[in-house]
Order: structure tokens, then sequence, then C-alpha cells
């Protein structure tokens, strides 16, 4: 038979069962507040993310519009200015007629004066013939000589007259020429770095290098790497000059190593990725083009010039290329067709980058970095002697201008608008002879090759 249990013993059993639980159920509660307090701060990081997602979009929206706008605030001034320097020429024009009619004026009375002295000579002359008188004719001799000595005076001046106006005609257009020149450059608020000593602003490009990865390529026995760039996929393709071939290699991480090679028929000067797994080629010594599909390796575009080409850049469906002695051409790679030609002068012009409609290159003998428009128009030119012999140049999203210095051992970054400029690359000496340049906009990143055997892959940051 059970024991019987009391009242007071099952409300004691009871009470203490009750206690038991009391922990328990206030941790659920607890557990349970903080699962929607986590929810809630995953819900706050989706909406954070997708303001900054919108603020992005919205910034980069502006950032075109404001450069839309600042293109078409200088095309409104240099029209504004034309029509002065238009209205100067017309002024000028008026006195300088002025000054000739009046001239011409003087000249006309002077000639019909020693006209009418000439007509009274001769009727002289006529009379003295019919009759001859001795004293007569010594007077008219020297009325004669006196006349002739005058009309030489008036034909050496008049010579004169015309000479001073032959030389002061270009002195004019070459006054009219600096006036023009001088207001366009204040329209368009450049400036010019002569002799490596202008005042450029440090402190308004907010670039700075916090990563690189050092390629070494002495083991692939390579011979002047002289362009590179980065596929979409992430993929680095070098261009061996020397070796008559193209270097292809993975990435993942920090860990880069070479995938293949690509033979090639002539020597590759420069490279620049066209969408997907292709790029373009130039050959400086076969004096065309290639557009390779690394995929297969096949040809699909193959253009031929009279001269050879070196520099080569894409953007938005457009190539520019540099063709030594006629400048560059802007060629349709689907098409193969030119659309533009923009003359240059100089021989020295290595490599191009084209950013939007715009056309940046340097010139390796004399250090300028120049920036025109696919017109030709010439926006600004940079010069300084932190930068000797510049070789390669690329441009980020927003037409900043990367650039490498091959006796200066250093790469340099130029603001869009060619007034501003810094040293980018590490002033360790860790860069020496650098050639090739490649802004990777995806991850921002700067791919710079050396003569020397290797490559510097920096990491860069817009933000200080």
């Amino acid at each position: 038979m059970l024991p019987m249990i009391t009242a007071e013993e099952e409300n004691g059993c009871r009470s203490e069962e009750s206690e038991c639980c009391k922990p328990d159920h206030e941790n659920a509660v607890k557990i349970l507040k903080l699962e929607n307090n986590v929810n809630e701060l995953s819900s706050k990081l989706n909406y954070i993310s997708k303001l900054i997602e919108d603020n992005k979009k919205s910034l980069n929206k502006n950032i075109k519009q404001m450069s839309r706008d600042i293109d078409s605030f200088q095309l409104a001034i240099y029209h504004e200015f034309d029509l002065h320097i238009l209205r100067i020429k017309e002024s000028c024009d008026c006195g300088f007629n002025v000054l000739k009619e009046n001239d011409i004026l003087c000249w006309i009375h002077r000639l019909k004066s020693s006209t009418d002295k000439v007509e009274v000579l001769r009727k002289d002359v006529l009379q003295v013939k019919n009759s001859p008188n001795d004293e007569a004719l010594s007077i008219i001799e020297k009325q004669v000589e006196k006349e002739s000595l005058e009309l030489s005076v008036l034909i050496d001046m008049l010579q004169n007259s015309h000479e001073q106006r032959m030389q002061l005609t270009p002195n004019y257009e070459f006054i009219l020429q600096n006036i023009s020149s001088a207001m366009r450059k204040l329209a368009i608020h450049t400036k010019k770095f002569v002799n490596g000593k202008g005042n450029h602003r440090h402190a308004d490009i907010n670039y700075k290098v916090y990563d690189s990865v050092h390629i070494n390529l002495q083991e692939e026995k390579t011979n002047e790497l002289r362009g590179c760039t980065i596929l979409p996929s992430g993929k680095l393709v070098f261009s061996d000059y020397g070796n008559k071939r193209l270097l292809l290699f993975l990435r993942k991480d920090t860990n880069i190593k070479l995938e293949r090679v690509i033979p090639l028929k002539g020597n590759p000067f420069c490279i620049t990725a066209t969408g997907g797994e292709k790029i373009a080629i130039t050959f400086q010594d076969l004096k065309c083009l290639h557009i390779l599909d690394l995929n297969s390796n096949s040809v699909c575009l193959e253009l031929s010039f009279c001269a050879p080409c070196t520099g080569i850049s894409y953007c938005k469906d457009k190539l520019a290329v540099r063709v030594e002695g006629e400048g560059f051409f802007i060629i349709d790679p689907n098409s193969g067709k030119t659309t533009q030609k923009i003359l240059v002068d100089g021989n020295h012009i290595p490599c191009v980058s084209l950013y939007d409609n715009r056309v940046y290159y340097a010139n390796w003998k004399t250090g300028k970095v120049s920036c025109c428009e696919i017109g030709g128009r010439q926006l600004w030119e940079f010069k300084n002697v932190i930068l000797q012999s510049p070789n390669g140049i690329a441009t980020d999203s927003f037409g900043n201008v990367f650039i490498s210095g091959y006796s200066s051992n250093n790469v340099l970054i130029i603001s869009r608008d060619g007034l501003s400029a810094k040293q980018i690359s590490p002033t360790d000496g860790s860069l020496h002879l650098p050639l090739g340049i490649h802004y990777n906009t995806t991850r921002d990143e700067i791919l710079v090759t050396s003569a020397a055997g290797y490559a510097v892959l920096y990491s860069v940051t817009n933000l200080i």
C-alpha cells in the first residue's frame, strides 16, 4: 500500500517546482528579447546598407551632372569670350581702316601736287625747245633736279610706310592671339606649370596607398614589360615587349600566379581591356592593332596604320590609339571605323588614356602632361620637376590622372582640372623604372610595371 501524501506536503512540492521553473522562464524571456533586438539591429544594418547604396548612386549621379554643368559653363564662357575677342578685333580693324584712309588721303594729296609740278615742267621744256634760252634752260634744269629729289624722297617714304604696315599687321594679329589665349586660360581656370615650379595644391587630392603587392616576374625572364591591364574577372595581363608575348596571371587575394603565356606575332607595345575576356594590343613594329579574345586565343579585329602605333586606351565603346607622327585615332572597336582624329605634335608620346570625352597623354621628352577634348581643343597642361620622363598614363572614374615617371621613379596623381598634383607611390625607393600603368576602377587598384622585371599592385583609397 502506497504512503499517503498530505495536503501540506503536496503544496510544498508545487511551490518547489514553481521556484525551479521561474529562472528558466526569465531566461527564455531574456533570450526572446535579445533575439528581437538582434533582428532589429539586422534590419537597421540592411536599411543603412540600402541608404549607403542609394547615397552612392545619388552621389555618382550628382558628380556626373556637376561635371556636365561645369563643361557647359566652360563652353558658355568660351562663347562669351569669343564674342568679346571678335568685338575687340572689329574695333581694331575699324581703327586701322581710319588710319589707312587718312594715310592714303595724305599720299594722294602729295601725288597730285607733284603731278601738277611735273606738268608745269613739261610745258616749260616744250617752250624752251621752241625758243632755246640758256638762262631759262638752267632754271628748268634746277627745277627738274629739285622735283626729282622730292619724288625720290616721296618714294622712300611710301616704301617705308608699306614696310611698317607689313610689320604692324602680323604683330597686331599676334597680340590678338595672346589676348585670346589669356582670356581662355582665365575662363577655364587652368594653370601651366613652367620650369617645374608651379604652385600646385597637394591638399585637393585625397588619395593614399594603404596596401601593395610585389609581383616578381623575373622567373618568367621578361624583357621590357611595356603595358598592363586588369580584366573584369580580376586576371592580370602583362605585355612582354621584347619576347613578343602576353603573360596572363590568376589572382586569389594576395596570391598571384601565372596561368599561361600567349605568343604573339609582333612586339606588344601597349594593351587595354575592352570588356569580358578581350583585350586590344598595339604593335609598334607591325604598325597595327589587334583585339584578341583570350578565351579562344583568336583575333577578333585587326587594323593597320601608316605609321607605328604605341599607346592605346578603352572607354565606353571607344578606343584611343596613338599613331606616331599623326596623332590620336578614336576608333569604334566593334566596326573598326575611325570616328575622329586628333592632330598632336611631337614624336615622344608613348601612351594615352581615354576618359569620357577627354584624351590624356604625356610627352616623354618635354615632361609635359596634357589633356584635350576628343574634338582636339586643349584643356590644360601640367609640368613639374617631381615628374621626369612620364610614360604610362591612366585615369580613374572621376577623371583624375595617374602617371608613371620613368626617370623620377614614382607615380603621380593629377587632378581632373590639372591644377593639383601629388606623388602617390611610396617614397622609400621601392619603385624603380616604372613603365606601364593601369587603374582598376572596380577595386580601386593601380597596377604598375617596371623595366627591372617586376610589377606592383597598389590598393588605394580616396578617403583620408
